[in-house]
């Protein structure tokens, strides 16, 4: 079976699937003995030599130089892609090819000259950047070397591979393929392979290059529809999971949610218990709330009648105090006009006791002073029994006061006895529900 015809055993997303089959023709057909590869990305060019050699078991040696950092037109990539592509080749090619990981430039060094058959460029695309690539590898190429040029048919973005194709064309046997981004074939050694030579005539012959386009075209296209397939089939196997996960996450869901609703349901009942409940406590507390308005107003005129009669005694209490203390008033004045008369007897006694030893003097003197004590012991007799009289009613008077005060000290006990049980006739009364 004709290698272009191979199912591709390795394919990746990549602007090169469609010339899988010529990479797979073109190794066949050529035989090269050493492959090298400027820029390979993802590795799909790069495996698709690779399957051929490996299946053709000729010999060769196969080389992939690239940095796998990416550049302006490949754009920036991480670790992975590098990490992907090292997994493969060693997985199925690592006994013929190997992974150099440098600028172009710097790989150079790595390859004598005239010992490269086929070289595939497709790094920087810029004109300026694959010329430099084409003449720095020129000189490494065998005497039936071939060159690949990439992206032919790509004229935007400062691609410029087209404008050095166009201008090898004319110095070299060339063929151009115009689908996937367009690939050019150039034979630069000086002995052209049969096959490379075919294909080039094949160019020159009317309709056949458009036969040889389209066929190549054609099996790029299934190729790329395989890879459609192959992507498809990965996104139904992990829309499978996901739906897999995403069935067991609804029955897990189902599960939560019969055991939420139980939840609910045993909450709900709980729920409508505890209005009930409530519902009797606030018909409770209403109830006392009720009684206890009732008892803080008869509390209240309780204490409005308290205040009353202590008001009363107290006014009672201040009038008997006001009346004793008039009574007191009026016997310390009597008891001091009465020490006020015995110490005018005093004097008088005094006086008299004079006169007596005057008498001795004179008789006249003595029967005047006589005359005048006869007068004086009438005064005092008489004061003495005004005094005896005030005396008497005063200490009448005092013994009235003091018994009208033990009456109101007798009253007023009575009267703190009388309140102290209608105080505590009442509270008795509001705290008989709780001295049950």
């Amino acid at each position: 079976m004709p290698a272009m015809l191979w199912r591709p055993a390795y394919v990746e997303s990549s602007a090169w699937i469609e010339h899988v089959p010529f990479a797979l023709w073109i190794v066949q057909a050529i035989r090269p003995a050493v492959i090298v590869e400027l820029g390979s990305h993802w590795g799909t060019s790069y495996f698709a030599f690779c399957q051929a050699a490996d299946r053709l078991a000729y010999g060769a040696q196969c080389y992939a130089v690239d940095t796998w950092m990416g550049d302006e037109h490949s754009g920036t990539y991480g670790e992975q892609v590098f990490e992907q592509v090292s997994r493969f080749n060693k997985t199925h090619f690592s006994g013929f090819s190997d992974l150099i990981r440098s600028t172009f430039d710097q790989a150079l060094t790595h390859f004598a000259d005239g010992s490269i058959d086929l070289l595939h460029i497709d790094g920087l695309h810029t004109e300026e950047a694959v010329r430099h690539d084409f003449e720095s590898w020129l000189p490494k190429l065998s005497d039936r070397g071939v060159v690949l040029l990439h992206d032919t048919n790509v004229r935007e973005r400062g691609f410029g591979v087209f404008k050095l194709f166009a201008e090898l064309a004319s110095r070299y046997p060339s063929f151009e393929f115009s689908h996937g981004h367009g690939l050019g074939v150039i034979a630069v050694g000086r002995q052209v392979p049969a096959a490379i030579a075919m294909l080039v005539e094949a160019g020159k012959v009317t309709d056949s290059p458009t036969l040889v386009r389209a066929l190549f075209s054609r099996l790029g296209q299934a190729c790329s529809a395989e890879l459609s397939s192959s992507k498809q089939a990965e996104q139904i196997k992990k829309l499978n999971a996901t739906i897999g996960r995403i069935s067991e996450q609804v029955v897990q869901q189902q599960q939560m949610l019969e055991q939420t609703q139980s939840n609910m349901s045993r909450q709900v009942g709980e729920l409508d218990q505890a209005q009930q409940q409530l519902a009797m406590l606030e018909q409770a507390h209403a109830f006392e709330r009720g009684q206890l308005a009732e008892r803080i107003t008869l509390l209240e005129q309780i204490r409005a009648q308290l205040q009353s009669d202590n008001t009363n005694l107290q006014s009672r209490l201040d009038h008997l105090s006001i009346r004793l203390a008039g009574a007191e008033n009026d016997r310390t004045t009597r008891a001091a006009e009465a020490t006020r008369h015995l110490q005018e007897k005093e004097t008088l006694t005094l006086q008299l006791v004079a006169l007596r030893s005057e008498a001795g003097e004179t008789a006249d003197r003595t029967r005047q002073m006589e005359a005048r004590l006869l007068e004086q012991e009438t005064v005092i007799t008489q004061f003495r029994q005004l005094a005896l009289a005030n005396s008497k009613t005063l200490q009448d008077h005092v013994d009235r006061l003091r018994s009208d005060l033990n009456a109101a000290e007798v009253e007023a006990k009575a009267l703190r006895l009388s309140l102290s049980w209608r105080l505590t006739a009442p509270l008795r009364l509001l705290l008989r529900p709780f001295l049950r």
